[in-house]
């Protein structure tokens, strides 16, 4: 099932039909449209010689998937969607969309890539040791990728979009077949019987779940944790929580989690066969 894409486009004078991009639009495979817009202004307001402030808050509506200044209320859906599509002529146009075979999520990042200049983005994930001790070893396998379209290449990426729409991102996937997501929760960063790493357990379970649900029913989950000896004790519940949302909870402290860990990496990523078209 494909899904679609349409550029929104701020056009100041109707009569001489200059435009400029402000926004994308994707929307297909039964989900609801995805958005995303400039995050500076400045350009579009130099360019139209005017205030931007109905732009600005066209962009908002519809980011929190409202119709605002279209029509009276009611949620923006792949229906409405395309009623406007190539069809609206006023200062805010939408192109009329194109095909692609890409998933929404990873199609938005795509074209707002490519059509929009400082497209906002996501904040950056601030990483923690174990995060960058999981980089390290996929780098030793030589399976990390730098450009996000290897991830069907049987090559490892980072900050994968689960539901870019809703903000949900995986540390790191892959796929062979099947997604591969990996999540990483250090608890020796802080106390482990603290809120802050209650909330931050429920955020790797939701992204684990989320993404069986957007991915695929068949998409296999790992996480792997770290902790203090001391602390073993008062993160069972923590450990319990993602152990219902994981196909595996790996223990980076423990050499057999870890050697489980390489297997299932190398699994996933063909790295053994990798290895051979080397030598070869």
């Amino acid at each position: 099932m494909p899904s679609y894409y349409s550029i929104i486009r701020y056009v100041p004078n109707p009569i001489s039909e200059e435009t400029i991009n402000v926004g994308v639009a994707v929307f297909g495979q039964g989900g609801l449209p995805l958005f995303r817009f400039i995050a500076d202004w400045t350009r579009a307001r130099q360019f139209g010689g005017e205030g931007t402030d109905f732009l600005e808050r066209f962009a908002r509506q519809v980011s929190t998937s409202q119709l605002g200044i279209l029509s009276e209320s009611g949620a923006w859906n792949e229906d409405k969607l395309r009623h406007v599509l190539g069809r609206w002529h006023n200062s805010i146009q939408f192109a009329p969309p194109r095909a692609s075979l890409k998933e929404p999520a990873a199609l938005l990042d795509e074209v707002a890539s490519a059509f929009l200049r400082g497209a906002t983005r996501r904040e950056p994930r601030r990483g923690t040791r174990l995060n960058t001790n999981v980089r390290s070893i996929f780098r030793r396998m030589k399976v990390l990728a730098k450009d996000p379209k290897e991830v069907r290449k049987h090559r490892i990426v980072t900050d994968y979009p689960i539901d870019a729409r809703t903000g949900l991102f995986a540390e790191f996937a892959v796929k062979n077949g099947v997604f591969h997501i990996m999540e990483t929760v250090d608890y020796r960063s802080a106390m482990a019987a603290a809120t802050v790493k209650f909330y931050e357990t429920g955020a790797k379970a939701l992204v684990l779940s989320e993404a069986k649900d957007k991915l695929g029913s068949g998409t296999k989950r790992y996480v792997i944790y770290s902790a203090r000896p001391e602390d073993k004790s008062t993160i069972k519940k923590n450990l319990a929580l993602l152990d219902n949302h994981a196909d595996h909870v790996l223990n980076y402290e423990s050499s057999k989690d870890l050697a489980t860990f390489g297997s299932l990496v190398k699994k996933a990523t063909r790295a053994d066969e990798l290895a051979l078209q080397t030598e070869d």
